[in-house]
């Protein structure tokens, strides 16, 4: 069978369950060399699902955070992504989103947030077209 196609459905499974969702794989680089002290630095200067942003947008809803809520996810745009989506890698778009600077400006009552049931399938064609999965 091709390389871009799993042969069985154990293995697609397998396939699926090896994608690590990280902020390596949601960016591209710029890497810095320093000629004189030999070091490199790598610097994330581009969001590849900001880049999809439109193809994105119309999964954005609106939650409105009970009181307790709010508390527990105040400045806590990690602890917030963590219990939407399973993992602490959506922090920064749920910045952006709600257009806040920084964890800091993430103080509202109500947050616009990507259906968690329909993000991890867009996610996982935007890094297909982008090559980063096969």
């Amino acid at each position: 069978m091709s390389e871009l196609f799993p042969a069985t459905m154990e293995e697609q499974i397998e396939n699926h369950e090896e994608l690590e969702l990280s902020f390596e794989n949601f960016h591209t680089y710029a890497c810095i060399n320093d000629l004189v002290g030999e070091q490199k630095i790598t610097v994330p200067y581009s969001s590849i699902l900001n880049k999809y942003r439109h193809y994105l947008k119309d999964t954005i809803e609106e939650i409105q955070l009970e009181d307790d809520e709010y508390y527990t996810y105040r400045q806590a745009p990690k602890a917030l992504s963590l219990y939407l989506y399973d993992t602490t890698e959506y922090w920064a778009n749920l910045l952006e989103i709600n257009n806040c600077k920084s964890a800091m400006d993430f103080d509202k009552k109500i947050i616009k947030a990507y259906d968690p049931t329909q993000l991890r399938d867009m996610v996982n064609e935007i890094l297909i077209l982008e090559g980063v999965l096969t």
